[in-house]
């Protein structure tokens, strides 16, 4: 009797159990795992470079049109330089935060807006005796620090570190040049 009493409490068991996941499973509360969305980060063709790690300015004249997509990918970065040169300095834009990053070790600008077909003027300038960099956008300043020559190590491309990149070459000219 007590060997039939315990097998019934255990089917009973089974059987609220089993009810659980598939009820769980209709009102979706069963927790899935979802691969994130991959990032996509533009690189524009190196044909600059810094010419000297003393002293300079990186130039790039361009026009980004509003709703910009390489293919039918959003663009998630534009990595305007990742220096061969100076290994760790890069100049980026971060489409969603609205900011441009650049710099050892990197500054990042307040809010502004790069997507709208004007044609734009952005600098990076650094002097390593002055120990000063600064971050130009139609010559106007739009940030400024100590230059130390030393880069962050703390992300994969400078700015945010993702699960997976996607890397593009830029479909748009964008003129560079240092001096």
């Amino acid at each position: 009797m007590i060997k039939k009493f315990g097998i019934e409490i255990a089917s009973v068991g089974i059987l609220i159990v089993l009810f659980g996941l598939v009820g769980n499973s209709i009102t979706g509360n069963v927790v899935k795992t979802e691969e994130k969305p991959e990032k996509v980060v533009m690189y524009i063709p190196l044909t600059t470079d810094v010419g000297s790690t003393e002293q300079g300015t990186l130039t790039f004249d361009f026009a980004l049109p509003p709703g910009f997509k390489v293919g039918n990918k959003s663009v998630d970065v534009i990595m305007f330089i990742d220096s061969v040169n100076m290994p760790g300095l890069k100049v980026g834009y971060d489409v969603n935060a609205k900011k441009i990053s650049a710099g050892m070790p990197l500054l990042t600008t307040s809010e502004v807006t790069i997507f709208d077909s004007q044609r734009h003027k952005l600098a990076y300038t650094f002097q390593r005796e002055s120990r000063k960099q600064a971050i130009i956008l139609d010559d106007k300043i739009l940030a400024e620090g100590e230059f130390t020559g030393i880069a962050d190590s703390n992300a994969i491309t400078g700015f945010a570190v993702f699960q997976k990149w996607a890397k593009v070459e830029s479909p748009i000219e964008i003129k560079s040049s240092f001096e």
